[in-house]
């Protein structure tokens, strides 16, 4: 039985923010977020691809500066 893993995913996000939260997130950079650490957590890819592909769609879908809150987030879990 497989258990979900979001909320510690959530857990280390929040670790990484300090004095931000995930809750504060736009719903687009949460998605990306989660979705980052699910892949780095199953290994779906190297962590510089799976980083560089959260970048590149925070880039796309994402206000202009949200690919650095993403890119500095997935660097330090």
């Amino acid at each position: 039985v497989q258990t979900c893993a979001l909320p510690i995913y959530i857990q280390y996000i929040n670790e990484t923010l300090k004095d931000w939260s995930f809750e504060r997130l736009g719903v687009l950079e949460q998605a990306i977020l989660l979705m980052a650490c699910s892949e780095l957590d199953h290994q779906t890819a190297s962590a510089a691809i799976i980083i560089d592909e959260a970048v590149r769609l925070a880039k796309d879908y994402c206000d202009d500066e949200a690919y650095r809150l993403i890119n500095g987030v997935l660097d330090r879990i």
